[in-house]
C-alpha cells in the first residue's frame, strides 16, 4: 500500500464498482480500471468523470478479467451469496491465481470489514486493489456499503 492507500480499480458498474470509484475520488486516491467498450453499464453509459479505459470488447467478462489480472488482488463485496459479478470476479481470481477477499455485507459490519480488508492489503502487499461485486439491481445498498467501507479505509 502507498501512503494514501492502494490505487482502486473497478469496471464502473452500478453498486459496488461505482461505490469504490467514488470513495477513491472523494479521498483523492488514484483510481481507474477497465470497463466494457462503449462504457456500458446496467443503467446506461458510465459517466465520463470516472477515469476508466475501455476494454477491447463490449463483453463485460473481458473488462472483469482485465481488472483482475491488472491488479495485485481483488475485494469482492456480496450480500448473502456469490452470484453475478461477485461470482465472476472470484472465478477469474482463481483462474489467474490472484489473492481475493470476499466480504458478505449482510454478515459483516463496516468496522469488521475494514479490519479484514486492511489485513488483506498488508498480507498481500496490495498496491492496486480491484473492487467488484453486487450491482445495484442485486442489492440496493451495495453502493453505500462499499463507499463507506473504502472511505474509512482510505482515510485511515
Amino acid at each position: 500500500m502507498s501512503e494514501h492507500g492502494p490505487k482502486i480499480i473497478s469496471s464502473g458498474q452500478t453498486g459496488v464498482g461505482r461505490g469504490a470509484l467514488d470513495a477513491a475520488l472523494d479521498t483523492g486516491t488514484p483510481c481507474g480500471g477497465y470497463c466494457p467498450q462503449g462504457r456500458r453499464a446496467e443503467d446506461g453509459d458510465i459517466p465520463g468523470h470516472y477515469p476508466l479505459t475501455e476494454s477491447g470488447s463490449a463483453d463485460y467478462e473481458d473488462s472483469m478479467r482485465d481488472n483482475v489480472t491488472g491488479s495485485d488482488g481483488t475485494l469482492i463485496i456480496h450480500f448473502g451469496g456469490m452470484r453475478g459479478d461477485a461470482e465472476l470476479a472470484e472465478r477469474f481470481c482463481r483462474a489467474h491465481s490472484k489473492p481475493h477477499l470476499a466480504i458478505d455485507g449482510k454478515q459483516l459490519d463496516i468496522e469488521k470489514a475494514e479490519q479484514q480488508l486492511f489485513d488483506f492489503l498488508r498480507k498481500y502487499s496490495i498496491h492496486i486493489l480491484h473492487v467488484a461485486g453486487a450491482r445495484r439491481s442485486e442489492h440496493a445498498g451495495a453502493y453505500d456499503y462499499t463507499h463507506k467501507l473504502l472511505v474509512r479505509l482510505l482515510r485511515r
